[in-house]
């Protein structure tokens, strides 16, 4: 990091209902570089929101997910607005489309640079909820985009396939750059080795998934596999990581498929550090994304639910989306399965858990890429670049 960025002050403007690992790391990054962050969030729905600490909430209601949303903007800039006046801060990062013209105009009312963070395929997600109009809609919002980021001073998005998205960017913004969606590289102590979490038995075997359990990763699926498996290994859970029955986010069609209730391990999000204790107890991590246009668009450096599973050294079953596939290709670090058969997910399973040496060894494999190559302190350097871009006034291409 340059020295002209230590001490500076990082306004961070977002509408997640959480912060999202990837921006967590950002602001680990940031904060190990002695810079002050101010985060700014659009409040939606107070009753579905958890407050983050130091973070100031603008609470302005709006349906996710509709186009009445931008009813809501006007408003909104106007709250953000009179917020960030009560601020100090020499640069901006903006995490969303709906807020870059807000970030824009603060930025250009303070004299500050903005790097805007790409992060999702904003105008198609948005575009799905338009009906027969979302094509027009998605071009509208592309368009608009690429004018707004042509006055950012830098620009942060994923990988996507055959780099479409960064190719479009930078087009209009030649400071942008890919930021791979890698988890934080963590070191394991031998104490950590031997703590086993207390919900873990050791009779038992587990199966992990992190983050959304949902049909389009493959939920039903995973389900119709584990209730083959059972009849071989009665043993046998399915560990849920960022889940509770109390939330009732598991959608109700893939939590009444289970026969019993008892096979399943739900688990609420947790640090990264408490995550890994309990993955690296488990067998095996699925990421079974099902084909389909949303994640036939992002590219090979993208699922942080496979980069999760390969930072805790546990062995992989994927779908054959070059999203998961590509990797466990290059890798050699599990199985790539017909996403669509619960019988070829099921034989897969059974594979890994009978050849405990040749598991042994893939999960090894995925967890020397993740300390080799896939890791957040190779994007970091990337990361700043984008930053020293940004304030030296100029649109440098980032390596």
């Amino acid at each position: 990091m340059a020295a002209s960025l230590e001490g500076k002050r990082v306004l961070v403007l977002y509408d997640s209902w959480s912060l999202t690992p990837r921006i967590l790391i950002q602001l680990e990054t940031l904060r190990k570089g002695n810079m002050q962050i101010s985060l700014l969030r659009w409040v939606r729905d107070e009753h579905l929101m958890p407050a983050e600490d130091s973070t100031i909430d603008v609470l302005v209601p709006a349906a996710s997910g509709r186009v009445s949303i931008v009813l809501a903007l006007p408003r909104l800039f106007k709250a953000m607005n009179k917020k960030a006046a009560e601020l100090k801060f020499d640069i901006i990062q903006v995490c969303s489309l709906t807020i870059l013209p807000l970030a824009l105009y603060l930025a250009k009312i303070h004299g500050v640079p903005v790097v805007y963070d790409a992060y999702e395929y904003y105008a198609y997600n948005f575009a799905r909820h338009c009906g027969r109009i979302g094509k027009p809609v998605t071009r509208f919002l592309e368009f608009l985009e690429n004018m707004l980021i042509a006055k950012v001073a830098g620009v942060i998005t994923v990988d996507s396939f055959e780099d479409s998205l960064i190719r479009r960017y930078r087009r209009f913004n030649p400071n942008a750059t890919v930021l791979y969606n890698v988890p934080q590289l963590e070191i394991i102590s031998p104490e950590e080795e031997n703590k086993r979490p207390g919900e873990i038995e050791r009779e038992k075997i587990y199966l992990a998934y992190v983050g959304g359990f949902s049909e389009g990763i493959g939920g039903r699926q995973i389900l119709g596999a584990m209730t083959l498996v059972r009849e071989r290994f009665a043993n046998i859970n399915l560990l849920l990581m960022g889940h509770t029955p109390e939330q009732d986010n598991i959608p109700g069609g893939l939590w009444h498929l289970a026969q019993n209730k008892a096979h399943i391990v739900c688990l609420p999000f947790l640090p990264q550090s408490d995550m890994m204790q309990y993955l690296r107890r488990a067998k095996l991590g699925f990421a079974l994304y099902q084909d389909s246009e949303k994640y036939r668009r992002y590219g090979s450096r993208n699922s942080r639910k496979l980069f999760t599973y390969m930072a805790a050294g546990i062995p992989v079953i994927v779908s054959r989306l070059p999203l998961v596939a590509d990797v466990v290709r290059e890798t050699g670090c599990g199985l790539i399965v017909d996403e669509t058969s619960p019988a070829a997910i099921a034989e897969a399973i059974e594979y890994i858990i009978t050849h405990k040496t040749e598991a042994e060894i893939m999960g090894q494999r995925g967890r020397q890429a993740i300390e080799e190559k896939y890791n957040s302190r190779i994007e970091e350097i990337k990361f700043w670049q984008v930053y020293q871009n940004a304030f030296a006034g100029r649109k440098g291409r980032s390596q």
